[in-house]
């Protein structure tokens, strides 16, 4: 048998198509076509030259037709006609609204003495019906009046177009165990009632629900028309997005002249999501890993200001770094809503930092590390997500940017000479730009690519420590502690590949790679840490589970076992 199959495939041979036209013209045509001429079976040879005669069809010559089919000897000769080729003499527009006509930039002299090609035909019902059904008339109808057909085969046609009912959105209707109000939902995604019906709205829902952590779209979007009234559906489903988790500890106080034996150390982290069932975010994390550091963030997000399509968001962070400097920031930022899941940020952002101890920094002959700043600035941004799941993404791109300009004032210490400021300007202009970019590739149905671009650049003259970028640890550079590192511009470019075991569940491999400026008025120095571990992210029921072993290397330290990082955390979900 095996003998038989072999000698079978080695007899097999390709078969050679060869088509024919009628005239000399028609062969021209057909060559420009370019289809292949050797198949490996017949069904395939009769299959392409039938996808090349619907071609011709399509490009004006109405009557193309197979007239003659020979095969024989594995040589096929197919006896093509092409037929006449149909022009139009003109395209008026007929009863088309005028307004319409302008919005899809429909010109009659783009269908004069040109060829009848039926993808122009498709394409002009196609932008009619889809501006009207995004324009209130979701059952518009198109066709071609008065049509026309000369002797020498020039044809004339009419636009005939009927708007349909004037439809007008109306109630959203939502089923599940989401609690959430209606209206803010409907806000929240551009269904207002009383509105025009449009359709490109429905299709956005999707996407902009993907945006939410708190619900899950179950099933697509559903429509039903009553009157002159459209009712959307929508079947959402509770997801799991309130986060607490915390870790406590004590430590031995060091601080001879403190009291206290003890000194309490851990973090806190408390994110409470669709608050009043209208959207509203409220976040705290405070944080105290190290003995004489500690940091605070307060964030608040109201959505859809007073019904609009404003989100409004203020954030509180204070950082007591030892007893070198506190930095305290309070930022306002107003968002506006695109409706294709972006937002334009409008910022503004009061940073202040002064000294913790000033008086250390007594008789110095030289300008020190740190300074108390004032720093007021006006920011732009833009914020935009397209991934399918905001909390395990498979696919989509997420990014964000902004730029921030303002005023900065240094206050001289009063413990350092004034001569040592002769050269500083006291008052300056300030930028700052930041970037984060993550793109997400599906390879499979449990295989995932990661890869993100991160980075910061302040541009000021002179600079100090206490008002740079802190990065290092689990959100920047894994493998290395939490905010190690200084840096007036930096970039940190990750690769993580995902394996997901479970729907929630997953192992990861990464390497993250950093290069770092650090630039003040006394030095500049460049470092590019970099990172490398595995990783696991566990779904309990309580929420996730996440454990992840890093090395890290800067340019004074390799890769070492014994320098290991474990960050690992509980995420208690509710």
């Amino acid at each position: 048998m095996m003998s038989l199959s072999t000698s079978l495939l080695a007899q097999k041979k390709d078969i050679e198509l060869n088509i024919i036209g009628q005239n000399q013209s028609e062969q021209k045509l057909i060559k420009k076509y370019s289809i292949a001429s050797k198949y490996t079976q017949v069904d395939t040879a009769r299959k392409a030259v039938r996808e090349m005669i619907l071609h011709f069809q399509n490009e004006g010559f109405w009557e193309a037709k197979l007239i003659q089919w020979k095969d024989s000897n594995s040589i096929i000769k197919a006896s093509i006609n092409l037929g006449n080729i149909y022009k139009w003499k003109k395209l008026e527009r007929g009863n088309l609204d005028p307004l319409i006509s302008q919005q899809i930039n429909f010109k009659e002299k783009y269908y004069q003495n040109r060829p009848f090609y039926q993808s122009d035909i498709e394409s002009l019902q196609e932008d009619i019906l889809e501006y009207s059904e995004n324009n209130g008339h979701p059952f518009a109808t198109f066709r071609l009046d008065s049509l026309v057909l000369d002797s020498l085969n020039h044809i004339s046609a009419k636009i005939g177009y009927e708007p349909g009912p004037e439809i007008l959105f109306d109630t959203l209707y939502i089923e599940g165990d989401v609690p959430i109000k209606n209206k803010f939902l409907a806000k929240f995604l551009h269904i207002r009632a009383e509105k025009l019906f449009e359709q490109n709205k429905v299709n956005k829902i999707p996407n902009l629900l993907k945006t939410l952590p708190y619900l899950k779209l179950t099933q697509a979007p559903s429509l039903s028309f009553r009157f002159d009234r459209a009712y959307p559906k929508l079947v959402l489903k509770k997801r799991k997005a309130n986060e607490v988790n915390g870790i406590l500890g004590f430590l031995p106080n060091e601080n001879p002249q403190s009291q206290r034996s003890l000194l309490l150390t851990g973090s806190l982290n408390l994110s409470l999501h669709n608050l009043l069932n209208t959207g509203k975010y409220l976040g705290f994390k405070w944080e105290r890993l190290q003995i004489s550091t500690q940091r605070l963030n307060i964030r608040y997000e109201n959505p859809i200001l007073f019904g609009s399509d404003l989100d409004l968001s203020f954030n509180f962070n204070l950082l007591s770094q030892d007893s070198s400097f506190v930095n305290r920031l309070l930022n306002l930022s107003l968002y506006y809503r695109l409706g294709n899941g972006g937002r334009v940020k409008l910022n503004l952002e009061d940073r202040k930092s002064t000294l913790g101890e000033a008086n250390l920094f007594r008789e110095l002959d030289f300008l020190p590390e740190v300074s108390e700043i004032n720093y007021f600035s006006y920011g732009l941004g833009y914020d935009w997500s397209s991934l399918d799941d905001i909390n395990f993404p498979h696919q989509g791109t997420q990014l964000s940017f902004l730029f921030r300009t303002g005023a900065k004032k240094i206050q001289k210490n009063p413990f350092v000479p004034d001569s040592l400021y002769n050269n500083i300007q006291l008052r300056s202009t300030q930028v700052v730009l930041e970037a984060d970019v993550q793109r997400f590739f599906s390879l499979g149905q449990k295989s995932v690519l990661k890869l993100r671009t991160q980075g910061g650049y302040i541009g000021n003259q002179t600079l100090f420590v206490n008002e740079l970028f802190r990065v290092g640890g689990l959100e920047s550079l894994r493998g290395h502690n939490e905010n190690v590192f200084f840096a007036s511009a930096y970039s940190i470019s990750t690769i993580e590949y995902q394996w997901y075991f479970e729907p929630e569940s997953y192992f990861l491999l990464f390497y993250d790679q950093g290069f770092l400026q650090e630039r003040t008025q006394n030095n500049s120095k460049f470092n590019n840490p970099s990172g490398v571990g595995i990783g696991l992210n566990f779904s309990v029921s309580a929420g996730s589970f996440r454990l992840i072993y890093a090395l890290g290397r800067t340019q004074e330290q390799i890769f070492s076992f014994n320098r290991a990082k474990i960050h690992f955390g509980l995420l208690s979900r509710f």
